[in-house]
């Protein structure tokens, strides 16, 4: 019997971690697989990426629109407001077997909201990882409690999943599907890529993307100013990609656009696509931010990481990162470490821990084969094994 997928993207990002997936389920008999284009996807002002996934003919798309024109936390709120009502009509109408969603943004939040109130099963992509200083971490959790299936990168986040309560027959791990793209690719030139981009690619060039820490919202200015203070004698190539729809996002652009106006070689880009990106990945001499991109992929291409920031402190790296606090004086020496040739030497041998390049079959097979019905969707908590004796107990009575 074919089952009906359901699969969420919100942007760009997302949607090339997804791509082989969606590929795999489309071509295979025995799946049928609805495409759901929503977030910023449709969204001029983050480059209109619905049309590149239109471009791609999958059999079945469907566009919710839910993202307003705002980098404030209201804007989003009500973003969020918008989604459940469009995804709710959406699954409501077309009514998956389940409905796959990755990661942890707000308008995976609103999917699952929806999903859940039409009695419609989730797999989750992503979960049990740890974000620090952004409202991703929140949400993150929060969708593994909605969702009955659980798609994990590492062992560690298996383990978080079972520590929420989560049954361990759901919890699968099966690595990062950005690996999947690596694995699958075939670079551009890069003369070809420097045509495209009209900038330097080489050993000298930066890759730049700096993401708003939600958490700590009233502070992005001044941490985008000080991030690009300590880029200021960088004396090689820069490309910026932009940041993505959390609340804040203006505030960077407009900062990076002015940083660029007074420097020669830099680029700003609101979307490579993937096989531009890995390609920039391939040729490229560090990256710098708190894109998770530099945690998860650069690893496998042996690209030093110059993390800034708190975002991305608690994750797994595979040994290419270096941290800095938002000191203009400290980015600065971290970023000449980062171009060194012995550091560059330490990245070229390591392994990426984030797997072997192969999510997508792992969680079709999953896919295929996992009971429909009521033992899915009725959830179980699963409590931890606790001693007899609890400490502190007999003090309280």
């Amino acid at each position: 019997m074919t089952r009906h997928i359901g699969v969420v993207t919100g942007s760009r990002a997302e949607y090339d971690l997804l791509y082989w997936l969606l590929k795999q389920l489309d071509e295979d008999d025995r799946f049928r697989l609805s495409l759901i284009v929503t977030g910023s996807h449709p969204s001029p002002e983050f480059g209109s990426t619905a049309n590149r996934v239109y471009q791609d003919r999958w059999t079945a798309v469907e566009t919710v629109e839910m993202l307003l024109s705002s980098g404030s936390g209201v804007g989003i709120g009500k973003s969020i407001g918008l989604g459940i009502i469009g995804m709710t009509d959406c699954l409501s109408r077309i009514t998956p077997d389940i409905l796959v969603v990755l990661g942890d943004r707000y308008e995976i939040l609103a999917s699952v909201q929806a999903a859940m109130v039409n009695s419609i099963p989730v797999a989750h992509i992503s979960g049990g990882d740890v974000t620090e200083g952004v409202a991703d971490e929140l949400i993150r959790h929060a969708v593994t409690k909605m969702s009955h299936l659980h798609f994990a990168a590492l062992p560690e986040h298996g383990r978080r999943l079972r520590q929420m309560g989560e049954e361990p027959w759901r919890v699968h791990t099966v690595g990062e599907l950005n690996l999947d793209a690596i694995r699958n690719l075939k670079p551009l030139s890069r003369r070809q890529l420097e045509k495209d981009l009209g900038v330097p690619v080489n050993r000298q060039t930066l890759v730049v993307t700096y993401h708003p820490e939600t958490a700590d919202l009233e502070s992005t200015k001044n941490q985008i100013d000080t991030l690009l203070g300590g880029l200021n004698r960088y004396p090689g190539p820069i490309i910026f990609t932009y940041p993505n729809a959390d609340a804040g996002n203006h505030v960077i652009k407009r900062q990076i656009k002015q940083f660029c106006r007074h420097r020669e070689e830099t680029g700003i880009f609101s979307c490579l696509g993937q096989k531009k990106y890995l390609s920039l990945l391939t040729y490229a001499g560090a990256m710098v931010g708190n894109s998770s991109s530099g945690i998860v992929e650069a690893p496998s291409f042996g690209l030093p990481f110059l993390h800034v920031g708190q975002r991305q402190l608690s994750r797994v790296s595979g040994g290419n990162t270096i941290c800095a606090p938002f000191d203009k004086k400290i980015i600065a020496r971290e970023l000449k470490r980062a171009c060194s040739t012995s550091f560059r030497k330490n990245c070229a041998g390591i392994v990426n821990p984030y797997g072997d390049g192969r999510a997508a079959e792992k969680i079709t097979q999953v896919l295929k084969s996992v009971p429909l019905g009521e033992k899915l969707f009725t959830k179980k908590f699963v409590d931890l094994s606790w001693p007899d004796k609890i400490p502190g107990k007999d003090e309280n009575r």
